[in-house]
């Protein structure tokens, strides 16, 4: 099967539009976007911009060759696909781009460097057939596929050494920059200037896509928004991957819930899923590790009908030493992060499983605070969405009858930090280390706790690398605990030691 071109040479005229960056107005951006000529209005405010023209796309051809081959049936889709873009490749370089590039050698096309003209226009297909496709896989076959894409600028260049994205962050204060190399003090210098200088003169933070050709220059203007849902549907396979399942066989009463903080290992027959949010964002590169994490989160949401417990952000500020809730009452960019990635979910992807659990708090009046704050995003405990405590300080157990009454659905146990307070050491150090074992103290400490929880019908999940001691794991089962929290690696075997302690715990009961 051949696609015969019905477009012919005669309309390469009408077939794109070709426009020097450097002449786009307001008026031509319904053809070339908003975006572009907002690229062009940098250049003319002075910022260092590569010559280019900017192309529109070759809407009558690309939805020609769509039109062409039956997209809906699943047996010949993939093939199909192959096809277009094949047929796509060998459509003619138009005159009106190649009257433009004439006399240039190198070109820059997104963030690919190209040597000719009609590399450039390969180049150019490829990446409206690759928006066409991700169209495709969000919205379904329709016959406006090839409509609304966007015009993709063409760069002139000499020698291109680095390329990459910058932008201002509210999160850290200061301008992320990602690079495809290492940069040198000056460079670094001068693309923060280049970020601070484009902000000031748009007024509001964008994402700004630059390019290291003898010097800093601005190749791109994108919005800027933290965090935002990432474009899964970009990826070429088009499909969520799971990395190895590994059954679980519940044969014990109390409830396993997974920890996916920091690892990607999917268990099936589990109770629930526990991310701890700080462990999953890098503070190098926050924009993407949010868009990751809002991805993972989704997957997991839509895959498995899982209450899955969110742990809202706790991450020490680097000066004062501020983290848990302290830090999200006050620093309302982080705050706000967090109540996107809950609303999002909850709200626009309709996915009910995600209750969020409060961090770190080391007072009643803190956790009053802050559930007054997610109060005022309409995130109040209902019967679809519990509210988590994570019991990390010693106060929070002296005063437990006081949380319970400003009104908590669920408490998280944070055994490490839990002994580590109270017996005075450090529990990430590891020459302290052996203090872990003296468990004795611990438990004392937290059974009138656990008393007054179980009392009131509060649900208690425990997690940490203190669940693996025998001795502390009878005793939280003897007292009513509801859960574990288990990394993947370790979640068979866990689930064996508590078997055995179930049964010890039973044994003794009876008797």
């Amino acid at each position: 099967m051949e696609l015969k071109w019905e477009i012919k040479s005669r309309s390469n005229t009408n077939m794109i539009e070709v426009l020097p960056l450097k002449v786009l107005t307001d008026e031509d951006a319904q053809i070339f976007g908003n975006f572009n000529v907002m690229l062009a209005k940098l250049l003319r405010a002075g910022i260092a911009v590569p010559t280019a023209v900017v192309t529109s796309p070759p809407v009558i051809v690309l939805q020609t060759a769509l039109n062409y081959y039956d997209l809906g049936h699943k047996e010949l889709y993939e093939q199909n696909l192959k096809l277009i873009k094949n047929h796509l490749q060998e459509f003619p370089l138009p005159e009106s781009l190649s009257g433009q590039l004439q006399g240039q050698k190198k070109f820059l096309v997104g963030s690919e460097v190209v040597y000719s003209s009609v590399e450039v226009w390969r180049c150019l297909l490829q990446k409206w057939f690759g928006d066409i496709k991700q169209k495709l896989w969000l919205e379904g076959f329709s016959p406006e596929l090839a409509q609304n894409l966007e015009a993709i600028p063409v760069f002139f260049v000499h020698r291109p050494k680095s390329f990459g994205t910058a932008y201002y962050d509210e999160f850290l204060e200061d301008v992320v920059v990602t690079s495809t190399f290492s940069l040198d003090p000056e460079t670094a210098q001068s693309i923060h200037d280049l970020v601070k200088g484009c902000d000031k003169k748009l007024l509001i933070p964008h994402t700004y896509q630059w390019l290291l050709d003898k010097t800093v220059k601005l190749v791109g203007v994108s919005p800027y928004i933290q965090p935002d849902l990432p474009e899964v549907a970009k990826k070429e396979a088009h499909e969520v991957i799971n990395t190895s399942f590994i059954k679980v066989k519940q044969r014990v009463a109390t409830k396993v819930f997974l920890n996916l903080s920091g690892s990607n290992t999917q268990e099936t027959g589990v109770d629930g899923i526990f991310i701890a949010s700080e462990k999953l964002i890098d503070k190098s590169d926050p924009t993407n590790s949010i868009n990751d994490l809002i991805t993972k989160i989704l997957q997991l949401s839509a895959e498995a009908d899982l209450p899955i417990l969110f742990k809202l952000a706790d991450i020490p500020e680097q000066l004062g030493g501020v983290r848990g809730s302290l830090r999200l009452l006050h620093q309302k960019s982080l705050m706000e992060v967090m109540v996107h990635i809950l609303t999002f979910i909850r709200h626009k992807k309709s996915l009910h499983n995600l209750h969020p659990v409060i961090p770190f708090v080391r007072s009643v009046s803190e956790l009053v605070a802050i559930k007054q704050e997610l109060s005022a995003k309409k995130i109040v405990r209902k019967p679809s969405l519990k509210i988590w405590l994570e019991v990390a300080v010693p106060e929070n157990i002296t005063s437990i009858e006081d949380y319970l009454e400003v009104g908590i659905d669920g408490v998280v146990l944070n055994l490490d930090e839990l002994i580590a307070h109270l017996q005075g050491f450090d529990h990430n150090m590891e020459h302290v280390s052996f203090y872990k074992k003296e468990v004795k103290g611990l438990m004392k400490f937290l059974e009138s706790g656990l008393q007054s929880l179980h009392a009131a019908k509060v649900p208690v999940l425990i997690y940490g690398s203190l669940i693996a001691d025998t001795a502390l794991l009878e005793f939280l089962v003897e007292h009513w605990v509801w859960g574990i929290i288990v990394e993947g690696y370790e979640a068979t075997s866990m689930v064996d030691l508590l078997y055995q302690v179930e049964k010890k715990v039973i044994l003794r009961r009876s008797t």
